[in-house]
């Protein structure tokens, strides 16, 4: 699983209602653009294709980033 440590700086970031590109996904992330897009490929994240050019929800980069906190921090209490 992902773990992402002081992730308080992400929500002000990321807006829950804009649209990501792959790219942006993965420099909020920062993670590479193919490890972006395998996350999309395996469903680990949820995308829509918008003139050919997939595009990521802030709310699911939200959900993903407090999953996979809450995920991490369970594992160790």
């Amino acid at each position: 699983p992902m773990i992402l440590r002081d992730t308080s700086w992400y929500s002000f970031m990321i807006n829950k209602d804009n649209l990501y590109t792959i790219k942006e996904f993965s420099e909020i992330l920062k993670i590479s653009e193919i490890t972006a897009k395998r996350y999309v490929s395996n469903d680990v994240i949820p995308s829509v294709k918008i003139q050919n050019i997939r595009r990521i929800k802030g709310v699911d980069i939200l959900n993903l980033i407090n999953k996979n906190n809450s995920d991490f921090f369970n594992f160790f209490h």
